[in-house]
């Protein structure tokens, strides 16, 4: 909603303060029943030095009563509100003159914030609320995965060969191959997955000779070739960073008699890597499809995205090295007020730091971000980061994902 504020002076820092007034008051003609700040928050000062605006609040506006997507509105509009004032760019927030780290506990308000701050990562409407928001929103912020023209993205859906094949070519990085014969009369030179099929043919994430005349872009993939995909892209993204896979052993199926000669090895592979799981009745259901939520787990995990019920981190793996420059952390949470906890410990267990992260979502999945900055150790040597949730009901933890410091 946009609202014109009647211009009683040409003093810049006044202009702002009336318009800070009218946001805390509540726009005349809103249909918005309960404003977001207490009423009785004043606007103590306003300075303006080059392209920052100190704004000043009263102490009143702590008492918001908001969870984290009230707070994170109420903190967007104030940045929004100052700057649209020419030349102004950032915001930096007090309360009765002193910088605060959060308005209402969950929004970090400790420096200064630029009206970008407030645009929030959204999922594709349709995983929001779905058991594989985390991967699918993780593939998007890596702009693997864009969903559909209606922005859904239908994880009910069964996945085609054309649609895994695009996720696995651009989470593994092949090159693009434009030089690259198509060998398959199937797939019309207009086909949008003509630029991802070449890609995965020169990378051999697929061999020709297993598909004949026909690739049937638009068919269910089944799980056998999904396999065989799987573990060629993970091959190569792990050459990329100069790794070498890991393996936890042999897997047995009842059904596995029925895996194709050439998807075998494959098959055993990705179960043994982790990218594909059988079935509880030890079935692999090798000519089974998987769903477009599913498959977009199976790809998370050969990007090296890491998951449980409630929390996906993107950044960083499992083990990393903490040098000069920071640790970003980041991930996916579907969390009670949109609160991520992350601890760093030391090798006795101690907690060396214990900080937050909110969410992009109150409810639903959501992103969230942390740098994780040597300063902060104030030469402690941490060993373990963990990332968690803790429950509303009983103060556990739960849905904890570590990563070893090295």
């Amino acid at each position: 909603m946009k609202y014109t504020v009647p211009q009683t002076t040409d003093l810049i820092t006044d202009l702002i303060k009336e318009a800070l007034n009218v946001l805390i008051k509540g726009i005349p003609g809103s249909d918005i029943i309960y404003p977001m700040f207490p009423t009785d928050t004043e606007v103590l000062s306003v300075s303006v030095k080059d392209d920052l605006c100190t704004v000043n609040f009263s102490d009143a506006i702590r008492h918001m009563s908001v969870g984290s997507g009230g707070e994170l509105a109420a903190v967007a509009g104030i940045v929004s509100t100052v700057c649209q004032f020419e030349n102004i760019d950032r915001v930096q927030i007090l309360i009765e003159g002193e910088p605060t780290e959060s308005l209402a506990g969950h929004v970090d308000t400790s420096l200064p914030l630029s009206d970008n701050w407030g645009y929030r990562f959204v999922p594709l409407e349709d995983v929001e609320q779905h058991w594989s928001g985390g991967y699918v929103g993780a593939l998007q912020l890596l702009d693997v995965v864009n969903g559909y023209e209606d922005q859904t993205f239908k994880p009910e859906k069964y996945v085609s060969r054309a649609e895994f094949l695009k996720m696995a070519v651009e989470c593994c990085g092949a090159k693009d191959a434009p030089e690259q014969n198509i060998p398959f009369g199937d797939v019309p030179e207009k086909h949008w997955i003509n630029p991802y099929l070449k890609a995965a043919l020169a990378a051999k994430i697929i061999d020709p000779d297993i598909y004949g005349d026909s690739f049937a872009p638009d068919e269910t993939i089944p799980r056998e070739e999904m396999a065989f995909i799987l573990v060629q892209a993970h091959d190569i993204y792990l050459d990329m960073k100069g790794e070498e896979p890991s393996s936890s052993g042999e897997t047995t199926f009842t059904d596995f008699a029925e895996v194709k000669d050439v998807f075998k090895d494959a098959v055993q592979e990705a179960v043994a890597r982790g990218l594909l799981n059988g079935y509880p009745d030890k079935t692999f259901k090798p000519k089974g499809g998987l769903k477009r939520g599913e498959a977009a787990t199976a790809i998370g995990r050969m990007r090296g995205i890491r998951g449980n019920t409630s929390v996906v981190i993107i950044s960083p793996e499992p083990e990393v090295t903490l040098g000069d420059e920071p640790v970003y952390i980041l991930g996916l949470a579907t969390a009670f007020e949109a609160t991520v906890n992350l601890d760093v410990l030391s090798d006795e267990g101690e907690v060396i730091i214990a900080d937050y992260s909110t969410s992009t979502n109150g409810l639903g999945w959501g992103a969230f971000g942390y740098a994780l900055n040597p300063e902060q150790l104030k030469g402690h040597k941490p060993a373990t980061i963990r990332v968690y949730l803790v429950s509303p009901e009983d103060s556990s933890y739960y849905s904890m994902i570590t990563t070893t410091v090295n």
